[in-house]
Formats: C-alpha cells, sequence, structure tokens
C-alpha cells in the first residue's frame, strides 16, 4: 500500500528533504508537492512536520537502498540470501550492490556476506562503494577499493535542497577522478543536473553507468554521446512515466541496462511492495515488450552489456 502526503506550503525545503530521504517518490498535483512512498510501525512524521502534510493512507515498512542496507530495519544476512533465492528463482544470476553512504557501504559488505550464506546456485554480487551527494561537505573517510567493481552511487541531485551544488561537484569531480585512477567504472545519480553532470563528464573521461535514469532523451543522447551506458528501473512501468519509455526507446541495445533501485521503484505488478532483485523481470518483461522483442532476446542482450561494463 502506498503513503501520499500532500504540502499545505508548497516549497518547504527542509520538509522536501526529509521526505525524500525517507525514500519517498516526489509527484505534483494541483500545484501541492506530493510524495509516494512507504512507513513501518512507528510514525513517519513528528505532529510538527504532521502539521505541514496530510496522510492520506497507510503503508509499509522501508527496507533500504540496495537490498542491503538500512532503511526502517537492517537486512540480515539471512534476509539478504532468502532474497538472492528468490532472485534466482526467477533468472537473475548476477546482481551489483551499490553503495553511498557510511550505512549503505556497511550494507554493501553486508550483502557479500549475506550472498555467501545463500546457496550456490543464488546470483553473484559485484560491490560498488563510494559517496554520494547527500554526503557532500562532510569529512569522509578513504574506502577499500580491493575486489570492488565500481565507483558509487555518485553524482549530483538539485532536486531538493540538499547539499549546497558547489559541494556536490566537488565530491562528484573527487569520485570521478579516484574511477580514473583506479580504472574502475562509475554508478552514476543525476536529477535535474543535467548541464553541470555533462560539463563534469566531459572534463573527467570517466566510465560507467547512469543508474535510474528518468531524463528526457536529449539529455540521454548526449551521456550516450560520452559513452556511458544507461540503465532503467521499475519507474518505465509506472503510468505517467512517458519521459522514461520515451528515452527507453530510443537507448541503442548495446547501451541498455536494467535496475530496481532496491527497496524503492517496484515495478508494476509489484508497486507498492519494497523492492528486490526477484522483481526485476517485471521490468524486463515491460521493457522487452516496449522495444519488440523476446524476453529472452533482451535479458541476454542486457546481461552481456552488464558483463562488459561491470566485469574485467
Amino acid at each position: 500500500r502506498a503513503e501520499l502526503l500532500a504540502l499545505k506550503s508548497p516549497g518547504r525545503p527542509h520538509f522536501v528533504a526529509m521526505m525524500l530521504k525517507k525514500g519517498y517518490v516526489r509527484t505534483k498535483d494541483e500545484g501541492f508537492e506530493a510524495f509516494e512512498g512507504y512507513h513501518g510501525s512507528e510514525p513517519s512524521l513528528s505532529p510538527e512536520e504532521a502539521i505541514d502534510a496530510i496522510l492520506c493512507s497507510g503503508g509499509i515498512p522501508v527496507l533500504a537502498h540496495g537490498i542491503l542496507a538500512d532503511g526502517a530495519k537492517k537486512l540480515t544476512e539471512e534476509e539478504i540470501a532468502a532474497q538472492l533465492t528468490r532472485a534466482a528463482e526467477t533468472g537473475v544470476t548476477q546482481l551489483m550492490a551499490v553503495g553511498g553512504s557510511e550505512s549503505l557501504n556497511a550494507g554493501v559488505l553486508r550483502t557479500l556476506r549475506g550472498s555467501r550464506s545463500a546457496p550456490k546456485a543464488s546470483p553473484s554480487v559485484l560491490l560498488a562503494l563510494g559517496w554520494d551527494r547527500d554526503q557532500a561537505g562532510q569529512d569522509l573517510p578513504e574506502l577499500d577499493y580491493t575486489g570492488v567493481a565500481a565507483v558509487g552511487e555518485i553524482g549530483l541531485d538539485y532536486y531538493y535542497e540538499g547539499a549546497p551544488r558547489k559541494a556536490q561537484m566537488d565530491l562528484f569531480a573527487r569520485q570521478l577522478e579516484l574511477s580514473c585512477k583506479l580504472d574502475l567504472p562509475v554508478v552514476i545519480h543525476t536529477r535535474e543536473a543535467d548541464d553541470d553532470t555533462l560539463g563534469l563528464l566531459r572534463e573527467i573521461p570517466a566510465r560507467g553507468i547512469i543508474h535510474c535514469f528518468t531524463g528526457a532523451p536529449k539529455f540521454c543522447g548526449q551521456l550516450l554521446d560520452l559513452g556511458f551506458y544507461v540503465s532503467i528501473s521499475g519507474i518505465v512501468t509506472f503510468r505517467a512515466a512517458d519521459n522514461v519509455r520515451e528515452s527507453a526507446r530510443y537507448i541503442p541495445d548495446d547501451r541498455l541496462l536494467i535496475e530496481t533501485d532496491s527497496p524503492f521503484l517496484a515495478p508494476v505488478p509489484k508497486r507498492g511492495n519494497p523492492n528486490e532483485p526477484s522483481f526485476l523481470v517485471h521490468t524486463a518483461r515491460f521493457l522487452a515488450d516496449l522495444r519488440q522483442m523476446p524476453l529472452e532476446t533482451f535479458a541476454a542482450l542486457t546481461t552481456a552489456n552488464a558483463r562488459a561494463v561491470l566485469v574485467k
């Protein structure tokens, strides 16, 4: 089930930032800011925050970004192993656990440990570690990239008033330079930051993935021209996501990837549930139909693309 919150006073940056950090998806309706997502057994809002919002329905617990990390709870290694087993049953053979903060990076490592206790037939797990835009301006420790497949999640987000833009750009640039030094691909988040994203990617010759792409075909083409792979999430199945479907048609076969961004953005018909890797088949089936190709062909080409960018 979904929760919808509409601000009585639009443009409250601190409130918008809080809701997005809680994992809500921002939409707009009748001039209000609206948020759709999940909440756990504890109240999502303080009494003061509730004054600014209208709670329209109930929800379910948030797990966290990546299958792996912190949300309403931490997945145990046993729960991670169960998710990997369900993923294997749907045909997922390999996946990436993506970090971006102290808790997410720790969750990535916990996912690796959970994969070791999963059945041998479970998907293998690749790791990405990095510092995302919310960590900008902080004193961040160096990470150990031994055995890591990518630097990420990194990038820019100007959708809400989070870290200052200059601080985001400085951190993003440092992470891009690190990826070049390590000869690792990057996993990039970009939202309403097209020009600054392109500017840095043209300046620093990194390679890798634009994850959970929601931009227009023009921006998509500019990223493709720079050599990046573009990944589509379950958003493509949402009724209002015409721009994502337009971009998904535009991406050439040899640059297209798919992802969950779990536990968020579960595809139709699983929307309203915490997302997990086993749900990827629904996104794959939708995109195969959209691109008018057999599911088996689509699965083979996206698998080959993922291995081309992530596996040496």
